[in-house]
């Protein structure tokens, strides 16, 4: 399971070094929300939808941190 974690992890950190084109209507502060720890940033759906996936996203981290501890 720690290995399996660990390769998520540097999948991740991979996944941001790479460029992405996004529409600039998402780019709009109305259309993106920042988890509560600042650590991810959530572009389109509605506002509820991004927040409860921002909200999601602070869980696993926390739960991936645990683990990994």
């Amino acid at each position: 399971m720690r290995y399996f974690l660990a390769g998520v992890i540097v999948v991740c950190s991979l996944a941001t070094g790479w460029a992405q084109t996004v529409s600039p209507d998402l780019l709009k502060p109305e259309n993106r929300s920042t988890s509560s720890s600042g650590g991810f940033t959530i572009f389109g759906g509605t506002r509820q939808d991004r927040s409860q996936l921002g909200r999601r996203a602070e869980e696993i981290k926390e739960k991936l941190w645990k683990e990994l501890k």
